[in-house]
């Protein structure tokens, strides 16, 4: 899909290792070396193949090791961008890895989370950081929601990788619609997610905010659809970053 709508279109694979929790290294280098072979697959600009695992912490380092020096016998070698849930463990795989990244806070708090995830793997030796950031994160599967304060998370994360000195935004989707993380134009977002993250990543990539030409609003609201001591639905739902 990715070439034929545009052939500059390129795509990081990212392997859920919370989902592949039985998936062997074979199996993995299999997959990883028959995407690779696609001209869509995205690649670092010294040619290697860019893989960026959800949850890289669920398998050790050695695991990892074994992945890129079997992808380099196959002559395909990879540039290795972990993606962390839990950060604390970022440390040990420093040392196989091009740049890291970790996963989204969906609070107000996100801005401060990564602004310190970046000092941290900086100074543990990473090559460089991705910050992450997504609009909101609401679980209804899970009875959890996070109090993003409108657009506040979502911008306090972009700004944390222009002031921070990340190499990359990493705007996380992660399920979309099931997380309420989804970026892309909906019945109920619109196109104000969008319209936000555009003002950053020009501010991110040109190093200077976009000069502002006229005047605009984005209007952003929760409908709150949930109490969360009711459990008429199931269990109570759980409120983070209030």
């Amino acid at each position: 899909a990715a070439q034929e709508t545009d052939p500059r279109f390129r795509v990081a694979i990212e392997p859920d290792m919370n989902s592949l929790r039985k998936v062997t290294l074979d199996e993995l280098v299999a997959y990883l070396l028959n995407f690779a072979k696609h001209p869509a697959a995205f690649r670092a600009a010294d040619g290697r193949l860019v893989v960026m695992p959800f949850r890289t912490e669920a398998r050790p380092p050695e695991f990892w090791k074994a992945l890129l020096d079997r992808m380099a016998q196959a002559g395909e070698p990879v540039a290795f961008i972990p993606t962390f849930v839990d950060p604390a463990r970022a440390g040990k795989y420093a040392q196989v890895s091009a740049a890291t990244a970790r996963g989204i806070t969906g609070d107000t708090t996100a801005g401060t989370a990564q602004r310190s995830f970046g000092a941290n793997v900086m100074a543990q030796g990473y090559p460089a950081w991705i910050a992450s950031a997504a609009p909101q994160d609401s679980r209804a599967k899970y009875g959890l929601a996070t109090e993003a304060e409108g657009s506040l998370a979502f911008t306090e994360a972009l700004r944390a990788g222009i002031d921070g000195g990340a190499s990359a935004l990493h705007i996380m989707t992660w399920n979309d619609y099931s997380e309420a993380t989804e970026l892309q134009p909906s019945s109920v977002t619109r196109f104000a997610y969008y319209d936000i993250a555009a003002y950053y990543i020009a501010w991110f990539k040109t190093g200077a905010p976009p000069k502002i030409e006229r005047d605009g609003f984005i209007g952003l609201h929760r409908r709150q659809l949930f109490r969360p001591g009711n459990r008429a639905l199931g269990k109570p739902w759980r409120m983070h970053g209030k």
